[in-house]
C-alpha cells in the first residue's frame, strides 16, 4: 500500500512540476507578445509623426517657394524648429516604449517566478501529505 502511495505521490509531483513550468512559460510567451505589440505600436506612432513632419515640411517649402522667399531666414528657422521638435518627441516616445517593454518583461518575470514558487509549494505539500499519511 505504501508503495502505491509513493508512486502516486511521485506522479502527482511530476504533473505539478510540468504544470507550473508550462504556466511560467505561458506567462513569459504572453509577455513577449505584449512587448512585440508595444514595439509595433511605437513604430506606427513613429511613422505617423514622420508623415506629419513631411507634410509640414512640404507645406513650408512649397509656401516659401511660391512666395519667392526661398529657404532662408524665418522659413529655415521654422523647418529647423519642426525637425528639432520631431526629434525630441521621438526620443520621448522611444524612452516611454523602452520603459513600457521593461515593465512588461519585469512583470512577466515576477508572475512566472510566483508560478514556479507556487508549484514548488504544491509539490512540497503533496510530499508532506503523503509522508503524514504513511506514518
Amino acid at each position: 500500500m505504501a508503495q502505491l502511495a509513493i508512486i502516486g505521490t511521485a506522479m502527482s509531483m511530476s504533473q505539478q512540476r510540468r504544470a507550473y513550468k508550462a504556466e511560467a512559460r505561458a506567462i513569459q510567451n504572453q509577455a513577449s507578445r505584449e512587448a512585440e505589440q508595444a514595439k509595433i505600436t511605437a513604430n506606427e506612432r513613429k511613422l505617423e509623426r514622420l508623415e506629419l513632419i513631411n507634410d509640414a515640411l512640404s507645406t513650408t517649402i512649397a509656401g516659401s517657394g511660391a512666395s519667392g522667399a526661398g529657404l532662408g531666414g524665418s522659413t529655415y528657422n521654422i523647418i529647423k524648429s519642426d525637425i528639432e521638435s520631431y526629434g525630441k518627441e521621438q526620443e520621448r516616445d522611444d524612452m516611454s516604449t523602452r520603459i513600457q517593454i521593461g515593465g512588461i518583461k519585469q512583470s512577466a518575470e515576477n508572475r512566472a517566478q510566483a508560478a514556479r514558487y507556487a508549484g514548488r509549494i504544491g509539490m512540497a505539500t503533496t510530499l508532506v501529505s503523503t509522508a503524514a499519511g504513511l506514518s
